[in-house]
């Protein structure tokens, strides 16, 4: 919550809350705790649905063991904070999508749009999609396959979905400032430098649909000299995030307060590389040089623009900064709508790139087996410690009792912080009057 001289206000995007606050009506307490969890549940086939669409079961099946087993996909549905809604809105917005392209099914890619938008209702930095959007949509026009039907069809797609997207991340950015204005004023300078490079690249998205300047990418793309460069560029540069970056001075200072000292933004990939283990991340690896290739050649159906666009746009964002304190105690928290699960999804891809060589389907299967196999053994270590670990035992209890000890219609008089304040006004309904206990001044 924000306070205004005229009141309170929500500090975040007001959507989520309300929706847990319904879950709260129907289900009591518990719809706090369970809401997330019945939503990274609910994630589950999508994810799945989504990976089955370009892999195959085998590939599909080690996408899906990274995906699961990633200690932030055990550990965030527990915790109440929005980054497990937000992970549930892109997944059914990218299945609708891609659902949609492929199957020629135009109400479907315009839901998925409109789901696709509904990020940035539950999440401020869902307004990342708008840039993202305007590159992907450019090169679906104007890359790839030249089928005459698709390219008619995908010339109606992409219209209605950029119209339908953009009038939700409109529509939100207007409720965003009439319900969290205090919040949206605070980061404004940021979602201007969004809305900036938004306009910056409408420009280039439509030089790109010149058939002559596409027409001659195309055939520059496809140099093989020129494709061993870009992955070689690929290549350096993670190997300068993983190895250099971290070490090398000057490192990043809190912009806010440099004396509370780095960011250490500097360690993101190397954080990530932790999360997925060494070879989950080495999988994502080769996916990923896969998918510049096939992309790089024309050979990446159009449908996938969209997904790869959104996991690149918000990967190169947060690689280079993730805009949190490095002590927060969900500093990675960032990294789970989008980022991870699309590195778990470049898993299953990178597996299918090396199954090539297995000529058997029971070869592959049996491959698929030992790959998940491995990475349970590697990755569960990691995880059991956010499996096994009950954060909330005992805080029901703990609240029910207090609330039992204060007396009806009374004033509860709290500390600044939001220990106290948040469970006792909003989740109990008692009145709160916030003030400072270690304040000398304050009368015995």
């Amino acid at each position: 919550l924000g306070f205004t001289l005229e009141g309170m206000e929500a500090q975040f995007p007001p959507a989520y809350t309300i929706w847990m606050a319904q879950s709260v009506g129907v289900f009591g307490r518990m719809g706090v705790i369970g809401f997330n969890p019945v939503l990274a549940a609910l994630t589950v086939p999508l994810f799945y649905g989504l990976a089955r669409r370009f892999l195959d079961r085998p590939a599909s099946l080690v996408a899906l063991c990274v995906f699961l087993l990633t200690p932030t996909q055990i550990w965030m549905p527990r915790i109440t904070l929005s980054e497990i809604a937000a992970q549930h809105f892109f997944f059914a917005a990218m299945l609708l999508i891609t659902g949609g392209w492929l199957d020629r099914r135009v109400r479907s890619v315009v839901l998925g749009g409109l789901t696709l938008g509904g990020v940035y209702w539950v999440r401020i930095d869902g307004l990342v999609i708008a840039p993202i959007m305007v590159v992907a949509l450019a090169a679906a026009r104007s890359w790839g396959a030249t089928d005459e039907a698709a390219g008619t069809l995908s010339r109606t797609m992409t219209r209605r979905l950029a119209w339908t997207v953009f009038a939700a991340l409109g529509l939100g950015s207007l409720s965003h400032y009439l319900t969290s204005g205090l919040y949206f004023e605070s980061i404004g300078p940021k979602l201007i430098h969004i809305a900036l490079l938004t306009a910056l690249l409408i420009p280039v998205a439509l030089l790109s649909l010149n058939t002559r300047v596409m027409g001659w990418l195309a055939l520059l793309s496809r140099q093989r000299l020129v494709l061993l460069a870009v992955v070689g560029l690929l290549v350096g540069l993670v190997a300068w995030a993983s190895w250099i970056r971290p070490v090398t001075e000057p490192f990043q200072l809190n912009p806010r307060d440099p004396t509370k000292g780095r960011t250490f933004s500097e360690n993101s990939l190397v954080n990530i590389v932790a999360y997925l283990t060494q070879p989950g991340a080495l999988l994502a690896f080769i996916g990923l040089v896969a998918a510049v290739w096939a992309f790089l050649r024309g050979r990446m159906n159009r449908a996938w623009y969209i997904p790869f666009a959104i996991w690149g746009g918000y990967t190169l964002l947060y690689v280079y900064d993730p805009n949190i304190s490095p002590d927060h105690i969900w500093a990675m928290r960032r990294f789970v709508p989008v980022i991870l699960p699309g590195c778990a999804l470049l898993a299953g891809l990178g597996f299918a790139t090396l199954a090539r060589a297995i000529r058997t389907p029971s070869g592959r299967g049996f491959g698929a087996f030992m790959v998940c196999l491995i990475l349970a053994v590697i990755m569960l270590r990691g995880s059991s410690i956010f499996a096994f670990f009950k954060e909330y035992r005992g805080a029901d209890t703990f609240w029910l009792d207090l609330d039992s000890r204060i007396p009806a219609d009374s004033i509860v008089f709290s500390d600044t912080s939001t220990l106290f304040f948040d469970p006792l006004y909003p989740g109990l309904g008692h009145r709160v009057v916030r003030v400072n206990l270690g304040d000398l001044r304050m009368p015995a």
